[in-house]
């Protein structure tokens, strides 16, 4: 009833339909003896060091880094018992300045002023009393303010000779507290440690870094100064094409045009000089000029071109340009000083000038730290019509 399942019998030999190849015949078949054999030289060159991803990631970690140890990390509070407030000062001030590396961005700590109970209010009280050195400190201003004007070239040549000192409106200012101050963090280096702190600046100091950092001011400079010397050649391009010129009084053109005709009648002054000059040659110049033709006889005498007077003006707007954002706008005067400000009037044989003066005194020292005088106003002894007859 039930069959036995049929035995399976194998082949007598394996099936020629597939068989492997051996790892030698493959070779031999990739790699024939007919062929030419080509070999390629390839050297491997390990990439840079700072590259554009590497310098990224590292400002981005140690941004981050400074951003958790800045905010995240709890400051530490110790307080100095009243015997060792004396050691810890005098310890303080026998220590030698260490050096500080920077971290972070400075911070503008809040606003501090005086108290009655402090010596700098103290010393501001003995000076307000004081009427006879009011008048000492502010003659002594008026005496720095008229020195420097003897000594400065320009107001020499505005003021002519004879320079005395007119009329003074000067005020004595106390300030409420002392200067705004700044803090960053950074790694502080000394002869046998190395630590983590917090440095105070003053305003000062602060607006030189911001001056470094983003030197405003220079770039403010050269655009100007390149915007006058674009101004003259467009306004010689006008003359030459014969476009229209705006010749009313205080409008840009009359400007150039007046500025262009100073230049022309100071460059004719100039060659003028020159030629007198050239003419009253000495012997041994031209002594010294047969000689150097005689050493070099193929060199040309060629023309050289025309002093201008357009870059010097363009060089006196940088340097002006510059030398307004040299200081701070609002400068405070530093801790223990006061402010002298008002208008002191210099009259000269030419002009009257009236210059706007301010300047830190500090009392205990009996000098004056910072002074600054800028011109207010100029009234010319003869003014003529710049018009014409």
């Amino acid at each position: 009833m039930f069959r036995a399942a049929p035995k399976f019998r194998p082949l007598a030999r394996p099936s020629t339909l597939y068989r492997p190849l051996s790892t030698t015949a493959h070779l031999r078949r990739l790699a024939r003896p007919t062929d030419p054999a080509r070999s390629h030289t390839v050297s491997f060159q390990p990439p840079p060091l700072f590259t554009p991803l590497r310098i990224a990631t590292f400002f981005l970690y140690t941004s981050c880094l400074v951003g958790y140890v800045w905010y995240f990390f709890p400051e530490i509070e110790i307080e100095i018992q009243e015997g060792e407030e004396q050691e810890e000062e005098e310890e303080a001030e026998d220590d030698e300045p260490v050096f500080f590396i920077p971290l972070t961005w400075a911070k503008k700590l809040p606003r501090s002023f005086y108290k009655g109970s402090d010596p700098e209010w103290q010393e501001f009280v003995k000076v307000s009393k004081d009427k006879a050195r009011h008048k000492k400190i502010q003659s002594e201003l008026v005496k720095i303010v008229y020195d420097t004007a003897q000594k400065h070239p320009a107001f020499v040549k505005q003021l002519g000779r004879d320079t005395k000192v007119g009329q003074c409106w000067l005020d004595i200012i106390f300030p409420d507290g002392p200067p705004q101050e700044y803090a960053r963090a950074g790694i502080e280096i000394g002869d046998d440690y190395v630590s983590y702190g917090i440095q105070r600046i003053d305003a000062q100091q602060q607006h030189r870094i911001n001056r470094t950092l983003w030197p405003t001011a220079a770039f403010n400079g050269a655009y100007n100064s390149g915007k006058v010397l674009l101004g003259f050649q467009y306004h010689r391009l006008k003359q030459l094409l014969g476009w229209e010129v705006d010749s009313t009084p205080g409008s840009q053109d009359a400007k150039y045009t007046q500025l262009l005709q100073l230049l022309q009648a100071q460059q004719a002054q100039q060659a003028e000089q020159a030629k007198t000059q050239t003419g009253a040659g000495t012997p041994e110049a031209d002594k010294s000029q047969a000689s150097a033709s005689s050493l070099l006889p193929w060199a040309l005498k060629v023309p050289q071109a025309p002093s201008s007077i357009e870059m010097p003006i363009a060089q006196h707007i940088f340097l002006a340009t510059l030398a307004q954002g040299k200081m701070p706008k609002k400068m405070e005067p530093p801790r223990g000083s006061f402010v002298v400000q008002g208008l002191i009037q210099l009259k000269g044989s030419r002009s009257i000038l009236t210059l706007d003066v301010q300047a830190f005194y500090d009392p205990k020292a009996s000098h004056f730290s910072v002074v600054n005088a800028t011109p207010r106003t100029i009234k010319q002894r003869r003014q003529s019509p710049k018009g014409g007859d």
